[in-house]
């Protein structure tokens, strides 16, 4: 019989771990950042001698704009489309097509926009812009295996009323180095593109420009790349150009009112829907109060197989069973065992007895008194015994109305080392086990404010066998660790010196 409910309970079991597996449509969609990285390309200005041979001079990022079905559009720098004549120059030495001041070769240049490997389609430049080092190329036919980014921005062009702020969160794509004559890897993937995370520090005008200048790294790997929200909406063109510390990124703003002028079809968006936002207590609201709605047959079927659907359904439905037919033989047992037991066994709980006396010299025997005080002075007092006896060892209480610590070691603090934060050099002493690092400061050991990419429990640094661990508890932006990022609820040992990064804040450790 308790084989038979344990196999009921663990069928049970099984059903609530294969129910998520029944086809169903969230009730909304979170467009992530990760997937603005689809409409990244790679741009290569190359030469073409009179033999129709090509060779790459400069290449730069991209990003593919229009509609899938119809004409996309590829935004990047103009510098990368038209290289200035020494890099031209320079180019046509390395080649050999050149030598010395002899220039008499009949060269020209095109511009090509990688699709995979060396596998490109040729662009026409349809505007460009010396002031805004921005330009407009024209593709032939869509790359159906990329997906154009949309551009978030102001209906009526108001710079004043953005749907983008200070202290967004962003991110600047591009690709891994920089790509140039003398490169080694001349074609990237998209699998290859990379992101630099940051925050919008200012919006408005610098040199001229209108510009979103964020903390997010830029270089010449990612110049005339996007710059995303965290929904993986363009706000921006990552620009040669800084403020100081600041990247810049030509306005969404800017670029949306050029499309618009040359009557361009692309993918325009006017606000961010706030079950869209990424920010912590998004996060966690969805976490709780997310439920799955049931789809339509025509729309469930899509991406499974009609045999699967079946083989779900007959699970569920012999799970479902199971769980019925448990809870039935549990009620019954229960009862049944209710009535077996007579009633003339009941008896009055009267305090603890303890009987261990099995066989003689082998056992201690303890029996509560009616004394509490002489039977714990009784038990705690060693005993002389034989060889093979067992023997208690306790210490006596006292009976000052104070508590004995069992032992002084459990009120020593921790000393788990010194975390520096970068930002602002503060001194942080790990002086307990179980160190939690979050914004939250009713969870948080360090309460770090004002950062909305930081997890309210973000962090957790404990005492181990060999000395200081950090996990991830499973927050939002994730803990790196010397630039590796860590495995949620996964402790790593600290050494001395490593630099701890949650999400945009920086911490050096010290033992």
């Amino acid at each position: 019989m308790k084989l038979l409910k344990r196999l009921c309970t663990f069928l049970v079991a099984m059903g609530i771990a294969l129910a998520p597996v029944t086809p169903v449509a969230a009730v909304d969609s979170v467009v992530d950042a990760e997937t603005a990285k689809q409409g990244v390309v790679q741009v290569n200005t190359v030469i073409v001698d009179e033999n129709s041979e090509k060779r790459l001079v400069i290449g730069g990022a991209g990003f593919i704009i229009g509609d899938a079905e119809g004409t996309e559009y590829v935004i990047t720098s103009k510098h990368i489309v038209s290289p200035d004549q020494e890099t031209l120059g320079a180019a046509c030495q390395y080649y050999g097509l050149v030598s010395g001041n002899d220039t008499s070769i009949n060269l020209r240049i095109a511009t090509e926009v990688v699709i995979e490997g060396d596998v490109v389609l040729n662009a026409s430049v349809l505007t460009s812009s010396n002031e805004l080092d921005m330009v407009v190329l024209q593709l032939p036919q869509p790359i159906y295996t990329r997906t154009p980014l949309k551009l978030l921005t102001n209906k009526k062009y108001d710079v004043n009323n953005l749907p983008y702020g200070e202290e967004d969160a962003v991110y600047a794509l591009g690709l891994p180095e920089m790509v140039s004559y003398e490169s080694e890897t001349q074609y990237y993937s998209d699998q290859q593109v990379q992101m630099s995370y940051g925050e919008i520090k200012s919006l408005g005008m610098f040199e001229g420009v209108q510009v979103v200048e964020s903390d997010a790294a830029t270089d010449l790997n990612n110049y005339g790349g996007p710059l995303v929200d965290q929904n993986g909406y363009v706000i921006g063109m990552n620009l040669p150009m800084h403020d100081g510390e600041n990247s810049c990124a030509l306005d969404s703003t800017k670029i949306a009112k050029i499309l618009d002028g040359l009557g361009v079809s692309y993918s325009q968006v006017n606000s961010v829907p706030k079950d869209e936002v990424e920010d912590e207590e998004t996060v966690e609201a969805k976490a709780k109060f997310k439920q799955p709605v049931a789809t339509p047959a025509a729309k469930s079927n899509k991406g499974i197989s009609e045999t699967m659907i079946v083989v779900i359904s007959l699970v569920a439905v012999f799970v479902v069973v199971c769980g019925v037919a448990g809870l039935i033989l549990f009620f019954v047992n229960r009862d049944k065992s209710d009535s077996a037991k007579p009633k003339k066994e009941k008896k009055v709980y009267n305090g603890p007895v303890f009987d261990m006396d099995t066989t003689p010299k082998s056992s201690v025997k303890m029996t509560a008194s009616k004394t509490p005080q002489r039977n714990m002075l009784n038990m705690a007092q060693p005993k002389t015994a034989a060889s093979d006896e067992t023997t208690i060892l306790s210490a006596v209480p006292s009976n000052d109305g104070e508590t004995s610590l069992l032992s002084e070691e459990l009120n020593v603090p921790q000393n788990l080392g010194t975390l520096v934060r970068k930002r602002t050099s503060e001194k942080i002493s790990l002086s307990k086990s179980d160190f939690v690092i979050g914004k939250d400061a009713l969870h948080a050991d360090y309460c770090i404010e004002k950062n909305s990419s930081i997890s309210r429990k973000h962090a957790m640094i404990t005492s181990g066998r060999n000395g200081a661990y950090i996990q991830d508890c499973n927050s939002t932006n994730g803990t790196f660790i010397n630039g590796t990022k860590l495995e949620s609820e996964r402790a790593v040992l600290l050494n001395n010196g490593d630099i701890i990064k949650l999400s945009n804040e920086e911490f050096e450790y010290l033992a």
